[in-house]
C-alpha cells in the first residue's frame, strides 16, 4: 500500500475473503465504514497511531472478520462506531484508548471469544446490543463516567457473573442483562428511576438484588424466571409494579408491597411456586391486574400450599377476598 495514503474508503476491502494480514502505512488517519467487512480470513491488522476515526457513520469497519483475534485502537480515536467488531467471534483482546467516549450499537455484538474488556474512564454512552452474545465475557466494570446504557447491552452473555453499574446511570434499558445465566447478584445504583422490560429476565442464578429508593417503576417481566431469587426488598419510592415483573420466581417466599405502590400489573407474581406471604401496605385499595397473585384459579404457590395475602386493618378483608385470589386474606 502506498505510503502517502491518508484514508481507507468505505467498503474498500469488503468481502476480500482471502485477505489474511494488513499493515497500514503511518500516513493513514481514517478507516471508512465497512472497510474490511466480512474479510473472513483476516487474522491481524496494524492500525497506525495517527488514525483518529474508525468508521464515520454506519460503522461495521471490521464486521464479520471472524478470524481477527486482537486489535489495538489508536489513542486518537473518540468513538467505536456501530457494529465495528460485530461477529468477530475469535476476538479475545481489544485495547481501547482513554480517548474513547462512546461505544456504538452492536460494537462488540457476538464477540464470543471476548472474556474480558477494559473500558476507559472517559466513556459516557454504550449503545444497544453493544456486547450482546459475548458468551465468554466473565465480568464487567463500567466506568464512573457512563451515564447512558442502551437496551440489551449484555443480553445473552451467558458467562457473565458480575457487573458493576456506575452511579450516574438513571435508567436500565429493556433486556439489559436478560439471559445472563451465570449472573449472581446485581446492585442497582441510587439514581436509577426505572427498570426496563425483561431487564434481568431469565437469569436463573440471580439470587441477590438491591433496589434503591429512587426507583418508581419496575417494568414488564423485569425478573421473569429468576429461579434463584429468594428475597427482594421493594423500595418505598416504588409506584408501579408492572405485569409479570416476578413471574416464575419460584424461590421467592414472601414479598412486602410498600405504601407508595398504586398499581400491580397482571401476573406480577404468577408462577411463584414458593410464595407463602404477600403483605400489602397501601392503606387504600390499589389497582391489581388479573392473575397478579395467581388469581382466577391459577395458584402462585405449590399445590396444597396456602398463600397469605395480608392487608391493612383499614381495609375490609372482603375488598380483596372477593377477587378470587388463590390466597387466604387476613388483616395486617
Amino acid at each position: 500500500m502506498y505510503s502517502n495514503v491518508v484514508s481507507i474508503g468505505n467498503q474498500a476491502f469488503q468481502s476480500c475473503t482471502s485477505l489474511s494480514s494488513v499493515i497500514l502505512p503511518t500516513s493513514v488517519v481514517r478507516l471508512g465504514d465497512s472497510a474490511f467487512l466480512t474479510c473472513s480470513s483476516l487474522t491481524s491488522i496494524t492500525i497506525p497511531s495517527g488514525v483518529t476515526a474508525i468508521g464515520t457513520s454506519s460503522g461495521s469497519t471490521f464486521n464479520g472478520c471472524s478470524k481477527l483475534s486482537s486489535v489495538v485502537i489508536p489513542a486518537g480515536v473518540a468513538a467505536i462506531r456501530d457494529y465495528t467488531f460485530y461477529n468477530c467471534v475469535v476476538l479475545s483482546s481489544v485495547t481501547i484508548p482513554p480517548s474513547v467516549t462512546s461505544i456504538g450499537a452492536g460494537a462488540f455484538n457476538t464477540c464470543s471469544g471476548l472474556s474480558s474488556i477494559d473500558l476507559p474512564a472517559a466513556i459516557v454512552t454504550i449503545g444497544n446490543v453493544a456486547f450482546q452474545a459475548c458468551t465468554s465475557l466473565l465480568s464487567v466494570t463500567l466506568p464512573a463516567s457512563v451515564t447512558s446504557l442502551g437496551n440489551s447491552v449484555f443480553y445473552q452473555c451467558a458467562a457473565l457473573s458480575n457487573i458493576v453499574i456506575p452511579t450516574g446511570v438513571t435508567a436500565i434499558g429493556a433486556l439489559f442483562c436478560n439471559s445472563c445465566t451465570s449472573l449472581l447478584s446485581i446492585d442497582i445504583p441510587t439514581r436509577v428511576i426505572s427498570l426496563g422490560t425483561n431487564a434481568f429476565g431469565s437469569c436463573p442464578s440471580l439470587s441477590s438484588v438491591i433496589l434503591p429508593t429512587s426507583i418508581t417503576s419496575i417494568g414488564n417481566s423485569v425478573f421473569f424466571e429468576c429461579l434463584a431469587l429468594s428475597s427482594v426488598s421493594l423500595p418505598t419510592s416504588l409506584v408501579t409494579l408492572n405485569q409479570y415483573a416476578f413471574d416464575g420466581c419460584s424461590a421467592l417466599t414472601s414479598i412486602v408491597i410498600p405504601t407508595s405502590v398504586t398499581a400491580i400489573g397482571s401476573g406480577a407474581f404468577l408462577n411463584c411456586a414458593g410464595l407463602t406471604s404477600i403483605t400489602l401496605l397501601p392503606t387504600t385499595t390499589i389497582t391489581i391486574g388479573v392473575q397478579a397473585f395467581g388469581d382466577d384459579g391459577i395458584p402462585p404457590c405449590n399445590t396444597g400450599t396456602t398463600t397469605k395475602l395480608i392487608v391493612p386493618t383499614s381495609l375490609a378483608v372482603s375488598v380483596y377476598s372477593d377477587r378470587k385470589y388463590s390466597c387466604t386474606v387476613q388483616l395486617l
